[in-house]
């Protein structure tokens, strides 16, 4: 029961897109057996109290009400000019009751519209779940976005205000049903967290859904979306080599068969065993083309910490003129933190091309770049837009790099530093030198340990001085002698105290072996080299599938050396361009 004068034509949206909302009013229609419910969020991603909720039992507050339109329809409307300033999002929830089945693909209808603006979204694969947030109407730039979220809980509605700062009292069990204990909501992820890879490439990969943070248009709400698709990457391609697999089983089997029978049916296993290639093929093909779409929307959202130094907002961040094509909005200014940044990207080896952001957490593991002798090198430029990055997304002060460099090839291979960047960039370009500024790290990190283990408040405060550091090591370990590799070594579980992020620069010949502590030692022998490696996360560009996430799946590496990077971070560092 629409208003006729709305406009009738509403844009798809996909799973993390946004659009600017023009209107004053946004009304939300739900059509199916399902509620609607609405939440008024403040910045931290809670409610204010438990008045902050409308629903049914409660329709209105905050210039938000809702309203029955008839026994499968309703309607929540939003006056975004009597939203409290306090209020930086209205999050509308559907859900279903316990006694009702999961929401599925298609059975709710849920369209957003304005005078002059309309949108809808359809979840798609849906898993059980009870509780969905459908859209997210928050602030942005003086004015209001849609978004369309598609994350929920499988536990219901309880679970979803849970999460969002309000309690709701578990029923009381009838005396011949037994006892149950209501399900905790998902634990948040930090926003500054890394993706984390363990020691062996292998690289975490969260199995359950994301708390909702205040707004996806920030660092903590990309990194959900994120995570959110490369599980779902990760579990179309898992389904695909299972398929895979059982198809070259049945083969196989019939094979050995044959061996012993001539009327074994072989033939027929053969076509059996192209058709289920086929039909696998296709199925990972059609969900990748839907995959790609989301990942296309999120990567034209993501904030500059998390975006493509080639994406258009961090060519307009320097200085060059909008691109035909490119989204009509500001730069997102709102959570330029620099606490996690990318890396480059993530993507399948087979198959679309599904570039996912690869964020990391800064002073998180230390990063190793190795070289290889059948490819140009690569880290000096590598390093250069990482350092170009985050000088763009710190204030003056707020960042400096320590390089170790004696041959002067890091420095060079950088090009021209202007002086607000120069003046950040301490060389350290004799031997000396460098066993000088271990020595400092190695005290510096002792002194971080002693005041994290004595216990007492603030004793860190006084060891860190409120920037975040860069500590590249160049011609790794020819450079380092035993005692400087052991200190460094050392340092590496301090390190995140003092926002220090360590940064290796090697050739991959000169990586142990794993079990050995140097080149050619004896397998299971200990060192420095090898705890180094053990703790680090080794990055190249050669395009392998040496990354594996928990549900052992192989991912390639790209660190995103294009030209037009390339050309971004040299307009930075000459520059001096900050955010």
């Amino acid at each position: 029961m629409t208003d006729p004068s709305e406009p009738t034509d509403p844009t798809d949206l996909v799973a993390g897109q946004n659009i600017p909302w023009p209107d004053q009013v946004a009304t939300v229609y739900l059509r199916g057996r399902a509620d609607a419910s609405a939440l008024l969020l403040g910045a931290d991603g809670k409610v204010r109290d438990d008045e902050d909720l409308v629903f049914y039992n409660a329709p209105a507050a905050g210039g938000v009400s809702w309203e029955a339109l008839s026994d499968d329809e309703q309607r929540l409307r939003i006056d975004t000019a009597a939203v409290p300033p306090e209020i930086e999002v209205v999050r509308v929830l559907v859900s279903v009751d316990d006694d009702q089945p999961p929401l599925a693909d298609g059975a709710v209808v849920a369209t957003v519209r304005g005078t002059n603006a309309a949108a809808q979204y359809a979840p798609h694969r849906l898993d059980g779940e009870r509780c969905l947030i459908w859209f997210d109407l928050y602030r942005r730039a003086g004015g209001w976005k849609v978004r369309a979220v598609g994350q929920g809980w499988k536990d219901g509605l309880a679970a979803g205000l849970g999460a969002h700062g309000i309690a709701v009292e578990a029923p009381e069990p009838t005396p011949a049903a037994a006892p149950t204990t209501p399900t905790a909501p998902p634990p948040a992820t930090a926003p500054g967290q890394s993706p984390g890879f363990a020691p062996s490439h292998s690289m975490d990969h969260p199995s359950t859904p994301l708390t909702p943070g205040p707004d996806d248009d920030t660092v903590a709400g990309a990194l959900r979306a994120i995570r959110s698709l490369r599980r779902d990457i990760s579990q179309a391609r898992l389904a695909h080599l299972t398929a895979v697999g059982y198809a070259q089983n049945k083969l196989l089997e019939t094979d050995e068969i044959a061996r012993n029978s001539p009327d074994s049916g072989l033939p027929g296993a053969r076509h059996e065993y192209s058709a289920l290639m086929a039909q696998a093929d296709a199925r990972y093909a059609t969900e990748a083309a839907s995959l790609r779409d989301e990942l296309v929307a999120e990567e034209l959202a993501m904030p500059l910490p998390l975006a493509r130094l080639d994406s258009f907002d961090w060519d307009r961040l320097t200085g060059l003129p909008a691109v035909d094509g490119a989204p009509d909005r500001g730069i997102d200014t709102h959570d330029l933190t620099a606490e996690v940044i990318r890396l480059g990207s993530l993507y399948p080896p087979e198959g679309e091309r599904l570039n996912v952001p690869m964020a990391h957490g800064w002073a998180g593991r230390p990063l190793i770049w190795a070289e290889g002798s059948d490819r140009a090198p690569s880290g000096v430029a590598w390093v250069h837009g990482l350092i170009a990055r985050m000088m763009a997304l710190t204030s003056p002060g707020g960042f400096d790099v320590q390089l170790v460099d004696l041959d002067g090839s890091l420095s060079s291979g950088m090009g021209t530093l202007g002086a607000p960047i120069a003046a950040d960039i301490t060389r350290h370009a004799s031997p000396g030198e460098l066993s000088a500024f271990v020595d400092e790290l190695a005290h510096l990190c002792d002194l971080a340990k002693m005041a994290i283990e004595s216990g007492v408040s603030g004793a860190l405060q006084d060891v860190r001085d409120g920037a975040r550091h860069l500590v590249v090591l160049g011609h790794w370990p020819h450079a380092y002698d035993a005692r400087a590799q052991a200190r460094i070594t050392e340092c590496v579980p301090w390190l995140f105290a003092l926002s220090v992020q360590l940064v290796v620069l090697c050739h991959e010949s000169d990586l142990p072996e794993r079990g050995s502590s140097t080149p050619g030692g004896s397998p299971g022998a200990e060192g420095p080299l090898r705890d180094l490696l053990d703790h680090s996360l080794v990055l190249d560009d050669a395009g392998a599938a040496s990354l594996i996430d928990d549900a052992g799946v192989a991912w390639c590496y790209d660190p995103e050396l294009t030209p037009a990077a390339r050309s971004v971070a040299g307009r930075i560092t000459a520059s001096g361009q900050r955010a």
